[in-house]
């Protein structure tokens, strides 16, 4: 599932544009079996620009987010069988991101239809559908992405702020109502259909939340727990997110919290995803000045790298084969935007690439 921060779609709708000639230089990743992948542009992408990123994958191997289509111009994409393939946008419309993919090949971002306004969009059989935004809403970002019943989550921008939502069976749902409307962010759904995210409480003061079967759980105040940051839940509960006082990532699960640590040489981790399995992507600094994106495994943090000419990476989404997407990229410029080979290919060349750079700390939340 997606886990892409919301200040980073918009940067890609609104501002990548006038930054074409210039930094950050960004690329989509697939990490598998050990190698970090280049997923390359879309047909008629801009080479030496920025590419794009990968928000989610599947069971299925197929993945979905955003790449050049031309010179500042970007499109949701799904990629499968090595293969991407241009989702194009809504009508009237001409940017626009993937950022989720469930089971069933059904695929969910927003699009760009006017100067200031997006609409999110289901995309089913190769049809893709307008399913709306809040009412006057101008702005949508369906971060949680879309479970195999279909149901989406994320944020919608109404004038009086940003409030979390639930698309299920043709209905956009505010869960601001159920607290107290309370602005937040819905970051994750389940295919049991539980959404968990942050609300408001204070000024710059945030709770998480669990909403389950039309039930809304306050996990920073719920005895045992304690997390004021949920942005990754699986099917069996366990969840993911940040505590109060603690600058890294833990993971809830059976009632238990767990540190998950850093990265060697590190201070701070920000969990992004978990899959069925338990494991857990996110980002980290593994040094000064150094961030990389990481996978934990059975109590294992594992510095992912980067891609060749890149100098920081973060992790977006994992499946329970333990594939992880994401996005590498330089503020400097210089990236190699041309598709890596794949593994079969690495492992006949004769020597290999030495990754590592730098990356700037994104805040955990927008």
């Amino acid at each position: 599932m997606r886990k892409t921060p919301v200040y980073l779609y918009a940067l890609a709708f609104f501002l990548l544009p006038a930054l074409a000639t210039g930094s950050p230089i960004t690329a989509a990743f697939l990490y598998s079996n050990g190698v970090m992948t280049n997923l390359g542009v879309l047909p008629g992408g801009n080479p030496t620009g920025d590419s794009g990123n990968a928000d989610g994958i599947n069971n299925a191997g197929q993945i979905v987010g955003w790449a050049s289509v031309g010179f500042g111009v970007y499109h949701p994409f799904l990629r499968t069988n090595g293969v991407m393939h241009d989702l194009g946008v809504l009508p009237g419309g001409d940017y626009g991101a993937a950022q989720g993919i469930n089971n069933i090949g059904q695929v969910v971002g927003t699009s760009r239809v006017g100067d200031a306004t997006t609409h999110a969009f289901l995309y089913s059989n190769g049809v893709m559908t307008d399913i709306g935004n809040l009412p006057g809403g101008y702005m949508i970002q369906p971060l949680g992405g879309i479970n195999d019943a279909g149901q989406v989550a994320g944020v919608a921008y109404l004038p009086g702020g940003n409030y979390p939502f639930l698309y299920s069976n043709g209905v956009m749902t505010d869960l601001s109502t159920f607290l107290g409307g309370r602005t937040g962010y819905a970051r994750d759904i389940n295919n049991v259909g539980q959404v968990v995210g942050e609300f408001r409480v204070g000024v710059g003061v945030d709770h998480a939340f669990l909403y389950s079967n039309g039930v809304m759980t306050d996990l920073t105040t719920l005895p045992g727990v304690g997390l004021t940051g949920v942005s990754g839940i699986n099917d069996a509960g366990q969840m993911v997110g940040s505590v109060q006082n603690n600058s890294h990532a833990v993971l809830y699960s059976n009632g238990v919290i767990t540190d998950l640590g850093t990265l060697p040489g590190g201070t701070f981790s920000v969990a992004r995803a978990i899959n069925n399995v338990g494991q857990v992507v996110g980002y980290g600094d593994a040094g000064v000045g150094v961030y990389h994106a990481f996978l934990y495994s059975n109590g294992v943090m594992t510095d992912l790298g980067v891609l060749p000419g890149a100098d920081r990476s973060f992790a977006h989404g994992i499946n329970d084969s333990g594939q992880v997407v994401g996005q590498s990229y330089t503020l400097e410029g210089g990236i190699d935007v041309n598709p890596v080979p794949e593994p079969t290919t690495l492992a006949m060349m004769s020597s290999a690439l030495v990754l590592g750079g730098l990356m700037i700390r994104f805040r955990r939340r927008s």
